[in-house]
């Protein structure tokens, strides 16, 4: 007989409420991987305070025990969507895997932040070499803002709405909008984006730019300081304000020491 079973004996029965032998063996398979709205409904005559009480009596515990491994792959994958945590996750439930990003202090705030820094840019060798040539002659990478409200900036301007519509295509600008200029001179388009979102795009160009390529730097460690910092929303350290100056040094054309 398993402990927490009740015993019945000549003379001897049990009360009317008592457990039976399936709603034990449920709650012995369930409860470990299993959030209580799962559990009532899995024991539907059965109550919170019930299931809580026979927990203890069968010395049962939550399979809360993330290893290392599992907690760098949650990171990783924390924008990820409900259909693909539980793939990456099999032996866990949703609820136990929401309750471990707050536990790492991933709000949902955060969370869609990281969904904009792991954004991904599918572009072949020959088009990022391209359009590092693109971002060096024409583009700007920026630290924008003043006070405590700083955001990077990629922004390319260019009069040609073909070579604006290809580079669309593939990046997704946050912003488009045609700036009409002097009566002589062409009207240009103005194309940005801004925030989290250029981090793999700048890390892909990363190796194919040459004029802008310090600047590209500057703005990958201001993002990654930014991300990886708790809370997200803290204040400007003294390591981004002196990134986000050097920035701005280095597009006023002025020199700067490493």
């Amino acid at each position: 007989m398993l402990w927490g079973e009740e015993k019945v004996t000549s003379g001897v029965y049990p009360r009317i409420n008592s457990w039976t032998k399936q709603e034990i063996r449920i709650l012995r398979e369930n409860y470990a991987d299993h959030t209580m709205e799962e559990l009532l409904k899995l024991l539907p005559n059965r109550s919170r305070d019930s299931i809580r009480k026979k927990r203890k009596i069968l010395k049962l515990y939550k399979n809360k025990w993330w290893t290392e491994k599992e907690t760098s792959l949650l990171k990783r994958n924390m924008s990820a969507s409900k259909e693909e945590l539980l793939r990456l996750f099999p032996n866990r439930k949703m609820g136990l895997i929401s309750d471990k990003l707050r536990y790492l202090g991933y709000s949902r705030r955060k969370v869609m932040i990281m969904k904009r820094f792991n954004h991904k840019f599918p572009l072949t060798n020959e088009e990022l070499a391209y359009m590092a040539g693109i971002v060096d002659g024409e583009g700007t990478l920026a630290i924008r803002g003043k006070g405590n409200s700083y955001c990077p900036e990629f922004r390319i301007t260019n009069t040609d709405k073909s070579l604006i519509d290809w580079l669309n295509i593939r990046v997704h600008f946050s912003s488009m909008h045609l700036r009409k200029r002097e009566i002589n001179r062409r009207p240009c388009w103005d194309c940005l984006i801004r925030g989290f979102k250029m981090y793999n795009l700048l890390k892909s160009l990363l190796p194919y730019l040459i004029i802008k390529r310090k600047h590209a730097e500057l703005l990958i460690k201001f993002i990654e300081s930014r991300v990886n910092g708790a809370p997200i929303a803290r204040r400007y350290n003294d390591y981004e304000i002196s990134l986000r100056n050097r920035v701005k040094e280095l597009n006023a054309h002025r020199e700067v020491t490493a």
